[in-house]
């Protein structure tokens, strides 16, 4: 008799089109059909109609608790008053509680560390619990670091990092393994894509220089700009900037959306990018795409992909270009290099730094060989390393293990 599909509870506490909604649904796209039956928790988002299209059943929730500090965006200062949303939302737990008894899952898996209260109904309701690891934790508040730490060890089952930054921040986290993210698209046209490099060894007439992240000041979006002004007697570097705000337009417009942006919080940084890019008469020379739904033709026209970010990590668009054949320069502060080999996948810089950031780019436009070289050497490591097949079969033996932990049986002899 055949075993049934592992049904899976997924559990957002967004459903914007960043790299943590578009990692876990190529994730599920990547499961081999048959041995998971998928459903997601979340709130309405931009990323829920591209759930459904993967026959993920999509359920519905205002929102989720979250008690998150990371690298770059520590939870301390005015960003305490989060505190308050964290507390407010754990008013939806009686949703979560219902989802739970009405899905039936054999697992719970979160989509981001900090969901700490879902994860204590599920296990208190008897179901095991997977948390991905998405973001490097901000280990400079103690007091955070050993809370979350706490409530990981009690709730959740087994931690999912998604690279060796993240991994190697969360001291004290028992039950942590590294599962890379998987890569997006079509496998064989990828991998075809091997005989003939984007990345030209020849001098091309304007070398495109992209950032492609959400346009947060986390993201190192104003260190690009700082580097773009620095290299603005350069005529043959151009800068693309796709993304968009955290919230749309219309929120900015709104009296909460001011309110909001008056504490710091979700800043309008697109107008706020638009008005110092004209102050600094850089129109022509950087240039704002906005938020892209499809990014594959606008990596075919970059050369260099440049992720400044504060958060002491690759982020997703890295991987999304090196299997493209195109080098990225990564800032980060502490350099650990499972990801970006520095000088053989790309270049590594340091955080917060638009000098150093300006001399890699200058150095990647000056010399094709080079560009091309990384580029080679990031496609034939990023092709394997993010494999979709071979990431889709680690987490589902995470699944077993972790169901076969918590019914006291031999993970090894669990087929479910």
């Amino acid at each position: 008799m055949a075993a049934r599909p592992l049904r899976v509870l997924y559990i957002m506490h967004n459903a914007a089109p960043g790299g943590a909604a578009r990692s876990l649904l190529y994730l599920i796209e990547s499961l081999p059909p048959g041995t998971v039956e998928s459903y997601a928790l979340c709130p309405n988002g931009p990323m829920v109609g591209h759930f459904e299209k993967a026959g993920v059943v999509v359920l519905h929730i205002p929102g989720v608790s979250m008690l998150l500090s990371i690298a770059g965006v520590p939870l301390r200062g005015r960003r305490l008053m989060e505190l308050i949303r964290t507390i407010w939302l754990m008013r939806y737990g009686g949703i979560i509680r219902r989802v739970i008894r009405s899905v039936q899952p054999d697992i719970v898996h979160l989509n981001e560390r900090g969901m700490f209260h879902a994860a204590a109904i599920a296990r208190r309701a008897g179901v095991p619990v997977v948390m991905h690891a998405r973001s490097v934790a901000d280990n400079g508040t103690g007091w955070v670091r050993t809370l979350a730490n706490r409530l990981i060890n009690r709730y959740v089952n087994r931690v999912i990092a998604i690279n060796e930054s993240v991994r190697s921040s969360l001291h004290g986290v028992e039950r942590c393994q590294v599962i890379y993210n998987p890569i997006s698209g079509n496998k064989a046209e990828l991998a075809a894509r091997g005989a003939e490099p984007q990345v030209r060894s020849d001098q091309p007439k304007k070398v495109r220089v992209s950032f492609l992240a959400g346009l947060l000041p986390s993201k190192g979006v104003w260190d690009l700009l700082e580097s773009a002004k620095i290299l603005r007697r350069r005529d043959d570097i151009v800068f693309q900037i796709a993304g968009g705000n955290s919230r749309p337009k219309e929120f900015h417009q709104t009296m909460r959306g001011r309110l909001v942006r008056l504490f710091g919080f979700a800043p309008d940084v697109e107008r706020a990018a638009r008005v110092w890019i004209a102050r600094e008469h850089l129109e022509h020379r950087a240039v704002l795409v906005g938020h892209l739904e499809q990014i594959s033709d606008f990596l075919a026209e970059t050369d260099i992909l440049v992720f400044p970010s504060h958060l002491n990590g690759p982020g997703r668009s890295v991987i999304e270009a090196g299997v493209r054949g195109i080098p990225a320069i990564v800032a980060l502060a502490d350099k650990v290099e499972d990801i970006i080999e520095d000088g053989v996948t790309g270049l590594i810089v340091r955080e917060r730094d638009p000098q150093a950031l300006a001399q890699a780019i200058a150095r990647l436009a000056d010399d094709g060989d080079l560009r091309a070289h990384l580029g080679a050497n990031a496609r034939r490591k990023y092709l394997l390393q993010f494999d979709s097949d071979l990431i889709a079969s680690q987490v589902l033996n995470v699944y077993h293990s972790v169901i076969a932990e918590s019914r006291g049986r031999d993970p090894k002899a669990t087929g479910h």
